[in-house]
């Protein structure tokens, strides 16, 4: 069951009130939902996030308003608190509650705030003991286990529905912000634990009600607090003792080291960058959680109008300059590919089929197995589908892979095989192509490689004996095939073997990347929502990371490539290589604004870092095309559609490859 919240400015809202906290390399996330709370966790920033996992069910759990569940992590211990039936209630590791206040129904309120640092955890609440809202607090020693004597944190009364804040330093001293209620004025105010409180900013906020809205703050550096919080419709920041600047219009502000800040205004979530820009993340969020990322950035999590959304940003960073092509391709090769053979000394090519009156009477269908021998004499076979529009002229082609064999890319009941017969008809679109003046011609990847960890017993592979550390892995196998497919294309009369454009979607688009930067035939290469591994910087550890690369796909790389899992930042090259070494050749990346585990900014930062003029990352729908180099934002999930097909073809367009 969701709980309907309507907010103060009329958005309808779901509440589950997510709260952030980092450990390591996890970003950690506790919500609630109806009278349950659950806690989640990912190491992929906002792109995956495990299965929640229940903590427990109870009635009147407070929500909505900044009354969830808060989270925070101390050494080994992860601790939720959420306030139900008028208590504070912890769980530690997912075991619990205890009950922190040692009044009952004393956090009856709901608003509370928790932080770790210096091997404790300090938790404060708005308190109903005495007459008036007043500040308390508790502290916990043993990571969340038992919690310390209840005390008074603030001696004077508090606003009485502004949440409060909790900052912890490396030495384990905490510090409270809150908003105070002195005679007409409601004020932020900041206080070291158990201390004299202080007043932020220079101006006052007179006010007879109570503004539902507290503030957050940050270290900016050892010693050094910037606090951020409303006054009126405007968001200010403040260090202590200093006035205060405008940040922007709205509530709800939220912090993160490095610069970073964000607010709502409205409906709208906006953030400001370090580099002082501001922009809109999104058009509906209330009650904003953030933090920094591993690595540093932001990743922000906050309410929807139907459920949590997260976003974050990776800053800019240092990437390892390239060298020339000929060291980019050594170096990749021996460190992430791995060598693969030359070309067969024994390779043939047979027409198993022709028609000149296929898709309806618009093109020429040709089916041809290409074969190949290794060095034992063992001899290997891919077939190879392809249609041509129907024109004397030479025609520019577009090479591509399937995932599922050759009768998956078009219902044509004349194609050889039948399993799966136009299952990816849509990520081919054959007649589009054709129609265009472009032809497009299709191998089926598993006749290269199996792509399961056999221990590359079986496909091309076995022609040659088992790869060594620094030999070629299941993507270099494949691009392997595309030059082999290749071979053929340029003894086809009816091809332009000029004009031949290189494509692949996800793990085929990571192979197209390898086998256009080491075969130079290619004119253009195209690389669709491949992710780590392919056209994102792996640097930013956004998404898919080396680790599940070499985990769960362990035959994709080559064995001196597992010494990076995890261990991004000491790659001596990053993805910007294998794209600068596809230059002066026409080179495409595509992403999709919803297959966040490719990383789309991730991806065009690797053609920025290779030489694309630099702009802003660019909206779901729009093209950008920079001379010979180009990028596309789709609206949608990790897929290749006709929209995508539409900006190649623009593209190809643009560089006069038709005939």
């Amino acid at each position: 069951m969701k709980r309907l919240v309507l907010g103060l400015f009329g958005i309808l809202l779901y509440a589950k009130q997510p709260q952030l906290a980092v450990q390591g390399d996890t970003i950690w996330m506790a919500y609630g939902e109806g009278n349950k709370i659950f806690v989640k966790s990912s190491t992929h920033g906002a792109a995956r996030w495990s299965k929640p996992v229940e903590l427990g069910e109870h009635p009147k759990l407070m929500l909505g308003m900044r009354r969830g569940p808060r989270i925070a992590v101390s050494g080994d211990s992860v601790v939720v608190s959420a306030i139900a039936n008028g208590e504070l209630l912890a769980w530690r590791n997912g075991v619990g509650p205890v009950k922190v206040n040692d009044v009952p129904t004393s956090a009856r309120e709901g608003l509370h705030a928790m932080a770790a640092g210096g091997g404790k955890i300090y938790i404060t609440w708005l308190d109903l003991r005495e007459k008036g809202m007043h500040l308390y607090g508790s502290v916990s020693s043993d990571g969340g286990l038992t919690w310390g004597k209840n005390e008074l944190l603030y001696e004077g009364e508090i606003c009485e529905c502004c949440h409060p804040s909790v900052i912890v330093d490396e030495a384990g001293k905490a510090t409270v912000m809150f908003r105070n209620h002195v005679g007409v004025y409601r004020d932020m105010y900041m206080a070291p634990w158990g201390g004299k409180a202080v007043k932020l900013g220079k101006g006052s906020w007179e006010l007879n009600a109570c503004p539902m809205d507290g503030g957050d703050f940050v270290w900016e550096a050892p010693g050094k607090l910037l606090t951020s919080w409303r006054r009126d419709k405007q968001v200010f920041l403040a260090r202590p003792g200093e006035a205060e600047t405008l940040l922007g219009t709205g509530r709800q502000p939220v912090l993160v080291r490095g610069g970073w800040a964000a607010w709502t205004e409205g409906k709208m979530l906006w953030l400001k960058q370090p580099d002082g820009s501001v922009r809109k993340i999104s058009e509906m969020a209330s009650f904003v959680s953030a933090v920094e990322r591993p690595g540093g950035g932001i990743l922000l999590a906050w309410d929807g109008a139907t459920e949590i959304e997260t976003y974050d940003v990776v800053p800019p960073m240092a990437l390892p300059k390239a060298p020339s092509r000929s060291e980019i391709l050594k170096t990749l090769e021996r460190e992430m590919y791995g060598k693969a053979p030359e070309k067969p000394a024994k390779q043939g090519f047979e027409l198993r089929e022709k028609s000149e009156d296929a898709l309806g009477g618009t093109a020429v269908r040709k089916q041809v197995s290409i074969w190949y021998e290794g060095p034992t004499g063992k001899r290997g076979t891919m077939e190879l589908l392809m249609y041509l529009p129907k024109t004397s002229a030479k025609v520019p082609v577009f090479l591509g892979m399937s995932f599922a064999g050759n009768s998956c890319v078009n219902a044509d009941p004349a194609i050889f095989e039948t399993a799966k017969r136009g299952s990816c008809a849509s990520r081919f679109e054959a007649e589009y192509v054709v129609s265009r003046g472009y032809g497009t011609a299709v191998v089926f990847y598993g006749d290269l490689d199996p792509d399961f960890d056999d221990g590359y017993e079986n496909g091309v592979h076995a022609l040659y004996g088992k790869p060594k550390a620094d030999e070629w892995g299941s993507i270099a196998a494949w691009a392997w095939g595309m030059s082999r497919a290749m071979d053929y294309l340029e003894q086809d009369p009816q091809v332009d073997s000029k004009h031949v454009a290189l494509h692949g979607h996800s793990r085929i688009g990571k192979a197209a990347l390898w086998a256009g930067a080491v075969d130079e035939r290619f004119a253009m290469v195209i690389s669709n929502d491949s992710g780590e591994g392919g056209a994102a910087v792996s640097r930013r550890k956004s998404g898919e990371r080396t680790a599940d690369l070499n985990k769960n796909f362990p035959h994709w790389f080559d064995g001196n490539f597992k010494k990076y899992s995890g261990k991004e930042e000491t790659l001596p090259f990053d993805s910007h290589w294998v794209i600068q070494a596809v230059a002066p050749r026409l080179m495409y990346t595509t992403s999709a604004s919803e297959d966040l585990w490719a990383d789309p900014e991730g991806e065009f930062g690797g053609m920025v870092a290779a030489g694309m003029k630099p702009r802003e990352m660019l909206k779901p729908g729009e093209r950008y095309f920079d001379g010979r180099m180009a990028y596309h934002l789709r609206l949608g999930k990790h897929d290749i559609t006709k929209w995508d097909w539409e900006g190649f073809m623009d593209f190809a367009d643009q560089h006069h490859w038709r005939p």
